[in-house]
C-alpha cells in the first residue's frame, strides 16, 4: 500500500497536480460549474481537494426547495477529485440556484451557485 501511495504522489508531482494535493488537508475547492444553464440542460460540478476515501454529499436548492434528480447523490473520492452531473428540470424556476457540498474526513465544505435561464 505504501508503494502505491508513493507512486501516486510521484505522478501527481510530475504532472503538476501538487496544488490539489496540498489542499487535501482541509478544504475542497471548486474546479468548475456549468453556468448559465437552460431549463432541461445539464449542470456539471467538479471539485478538488477531497481527501482519499472521503465521502461527499451534495444538495442543490432553488429558494427553500431542494432539487431531487438523478446524479445528485453522495460520492466517494479516490483521486482528490469528485464530479457530479444532473439535469435541470424542464419546468424549473429561472434564477440562481445554490449548491452545497460537504465532505467527511476533514474534507470541508463548499457553497456555490449557478444560474438557470
Amino acid at each position: 500500500m505504501a508503494c502505491r501511495l508513493a507512486a501516486l504522489l510521484a505522478v501527481v508531482v510530475c504532472l503538476g497536480l501538487a496544488g490539489p494535493l496540498t489542499t487535501a488537508l482541509g478544504a475542497v475547492h471548486l474546479i468548475s460549474i456549468t453556468s448559465p444553464v437552460h431549463r432541461g440542460g445539464y449542470v456539471t460540478l467538479s471539485i478538488s481537494g477531497v481527501p482519499f476515501g472521503s465521502g461527499c454529499s451534495i444538495r442543490v436548492h432553488m429558494g427553500s426547495r431542494p432539487l431531487i434528480a438523478p446524479g445528485l447523490y453522495g460520492k466517494g473520492s479516490s483521486f482528490l477529485l469528485v464530479h457530479w452531473r444532473w439535469r435541470v428540470p424542464l419546468h424549473s424556476v429561472r434564477g440562481r440556484w445554490s449548491v452545497d457540498v460537504s465532505c467527511d474526513h476533514g474534507g470541508g465544505s463548499l457553497h456555490t451557485s449557478y444560474i438557470v435561464r
